[in-house]
C-alpha cells in the first residue's frame, strides 16, 4: 500500500481554514528583525501543529469574535485527535516500521496545516505581515503584530455565522468519531502495518466524506409533491334507448 502524505481530512478542513484568505497588496518594505520575528512565530505554530497542541497553535490565531474561536476549537480538537492517533500508531508499531512505510505524523488527519516555512519569503511593514514564495508568486496568508505577537489573522477561518458552524458540526463529529475507532483498533491489534493504518483511515475519511457531502446535496434538492397518475375512469355503457 502506498501512503499519501495529504490526508482528505487535512484538505477538506484547511481549505476551509485557509484557502480562500485574500493577501492584501504587496508591503512595501521589510525590517528584517520583524521579518526574523515572523518566521520565529511560524516556527512555534509548526511545533504547536506538529504536537497537536491545541491552545498553542491558538496562541497564533487572532480569532476575535465568538464565531471564529468556536471555529478554532472545532479544529483544534481535530488537530489534537489526529496527533493522538500518530502517537497510538508509534506506539504500537515503533519508529523503525513506521520509518519503513514512510509514515509521519502529516500522514495523519489535522485541523491545521504544518506550513513550509524554508519555503515562505516574508514581507513585513508595521504591524503587518504578509507571505510569498521564493518566487514571488503571493500565499494566502497574513499576519498582524497584536501585543507584541505575530497571528494569523481570524478571518482565515472562514466563518461568518452559526450556519458554517453547524455545516461543518456533523462531518467534523464523523471524522472524530472515526479516528476513535481507528486508535481503538491500533490498540486492539487489528493492524498489520503502519500503512496499513493510514490507507483504512483514509478509507473511513473518505467515506465520511461522500457521506455528508449526498446528505447536503439531498437537502438542497427542491422537495415537491409526487405527481399522481391520471385516474381511469370506465366509461359508461350506453344501452339501446328505451321504446
Amino acid at each position: 500500500m502506498r501512503v499519501r502524505k495529504s490526508m482528505l481530512t487535512s484538505l477538506f478542513l484547511v481549505a476551509a481554514a485557509f484557502g480562500q484568505a485574500t493577501q492584501p497588496a504587496t508591503l512595501p518594505a521589510t525590517n528584517p528583525a520583524d521579518a526574523a520575528a515572523v518566521k520565529d512565530a511560524l516556527g512555534q505554530y509548526n511545533t504547536a501543529v506538529a504536537n497537536g497542541d491545541a491552545e498553542g497553535i491558538a496562541k497564533f490565531i487572532d480569532a476575535t469574535s465568538d464565531l471564529q474561536k468556536k471555529a478554532l476549537t472545532q479544529m483544534g480538537k481535530l488537530t489534537t485527535l489526529g496527533h493522538g492517533l500518530y502517537e497510538t500508531t508509534l506506539k504500537q508499531f515503533g519508529q523503525a516500521k513506521l520509518d519503513a512505510d514512510h509514515v509521519t505524523k502529516e500522514s495523519f488527519p489535522g485541523g491545521f496545516p504544518q506550513l513550509p516555512i524554508e519555503q515562505i519569503e516574508v514581507k513585513t511593514s508595521g504591524d503587518a505581515a504578509v507571505f510569498t514564495t521564493e518566487d514571488g508568486q503571493p500565499l494566502p496568508l497574513t499576519m498582524t503584530r497584536k501585543n507584541g505577537v505575530w497571528k494569523f489573522d481570524g478571518s482565515m477561518l472562514q466563518v461568518n455565522s452559526e450556519k458554517d458552524l453547524s455545516d461543518r458540526d456533523p462531518i467534523i463529529t464523523a471524522l472524530t468519531d472515526e479516528i476513535g475507532k481507528t486508535g481503538a483498533d491500533v490498540t486492539a491489534g487489528h493492524f498489520r502495518s503502519p500503512d496499513e493504518v493510514v490507507v483504512i483511515l483514509q478509507h473511513r475519511v473518505s467515506k465520511v466524506v461522500r457521506a455528508e457531502s449526498m446528505r447536503r446535496e439531498a437537502e438542497e434538492m427542491p422537495t415537491t409533491e409526487p405527481v399522481q397518475p391520471p385516474t381511469m375512469v370506465p366509461t359508461p355503457q350506453v344501452g339501446p334507448a328505451a321504446p
